[in-house]
């Protein structure tokens, strides 16, 4: 059905603009409509750019234009754990704004111009820290290209948990003791399965409590960010944000953690308009803050 309006030229209008209006998304190739130019603006080391290795950062838009701590602290982990890595300066957005909107052709574009640098650099996996992203290189583009991809897209929390569970990394204590709340994306919960390693990630840094909303795992509320639906029904998403934070707050936990750009900026706006004594933390951040970086070894 999407396709279908899409080809009649009836996506709705803030939509339709997002995409292909003036500096839109065909044009500068993210969903904030700012120059390309500034995608690596939040400051990777010079020698990680465009450089030959068999992993590549793949940033996405968010942490590459609004929340840039995002991609400040995935580094940082793929730093410490001696990952040999690169990140690319003609990265472009991932394509499931395409996607959502019913216009495969133009997510064929976009993933075959990536794909093209991935091999450029002679990469074999792909490391995300947005759960959308991965989403697209995992589940879609074997679809909408028609064959598999010759490297191995994962999640950076996966990458972490299977250190963890070698005892190759540890934490400092946290301080103050906290009760922790994690909140399960959809696409990184439902759509990708990964529900354990943030539970394990979080279960092992001393002075966490991990504690869980009512709805937890595939039952999972989701936050309201998903499925561009804030274009066009702001308010249900607002209420949806809302009614999840509350949830969160129900849980008795001090802080809300989540592995979504997407959820990370909802719940940080929900948090602000609601005045909620919650704090909001990306899972990478607490990470980065908690290692102990001497334990990191090849």
């Amino acid at each position: 059905m999407k396709e279908d309006l899409a080809e009649r030229g009836l996506l709705p209008a803030r939509l339709r603009e997002g995409l292909s209006g003036a500096n839109g998304l065909d044009e500068t190739h993210n969903v904030y409509q700012a120059p390309q130019a500034e995608r690596l603006a939040w400051g990777p080391c010079a020698d990680r750019v465009d450089r030959p290795a068999e992993t590549v950062f793949y940033v996405g838009c968010t942490s590459a234009y609004a929340r840039q701590n995002m991609a400040i602290d995935t580094a940082a982990i793929l730093d410490l754990v001696g990952a040999d890595y690169t990140v690319l300066s003609d990265e472009w957005c991932c394509g499931h704004p395409y996607l959502a909107s019913g216009q495969p052709g133009k997510a064929r574009e976009v993933l075959e111009h990536n794909l093209a640098l991935f091999q450029k650099m002679g990469a074999k996996r792909i490391v995300f820290n947005c759960p959308g992203c991965l989403k697209v290189f995992k589940k879609d583009a074997p679809r909408v290209l028609g064959r598999s991809l010759p490297l191995r897209p994962v999640h950076v929390l996966e990458e972490i948990a299977i250190l963890v569970a070698e005892k190759r990394v540890r934490f400092k204590p946290l301080a103050p003791k906290a009760k922790v709340v994690y909140h399960d994306s959809c696409t990184l919960g439902r759509w990708l399965g990964v529900y354990e390693a943030p539970r394990e990630i979080l279960r092992a840094i001393p002075g966490l409590t991990l504690v869980e909303m009512a709805r937890n795992r595939r039952d999972a509320y989701c936050c309201g960010a998903g499925g561009m639906i804030r274009y066009d029904y702001e308010d249900v998403a607002s209420q949806a944000g809302a009614d999840r934070l509350r949830e969160a707050e129900a849980s008795g936990a001090q802080m809300l953690v989540t592995s979504c750009p997407a959820c990370l900026m909802q719940f940080q706006q929900t948090r602000s308009r609601l005045r909620s004594p919650l704090r909001v933390m990306d899972i990478t951040e607490l990470i980065v803050k908690q290692l102990k970086p001497p334990d990191f070894v090849g």
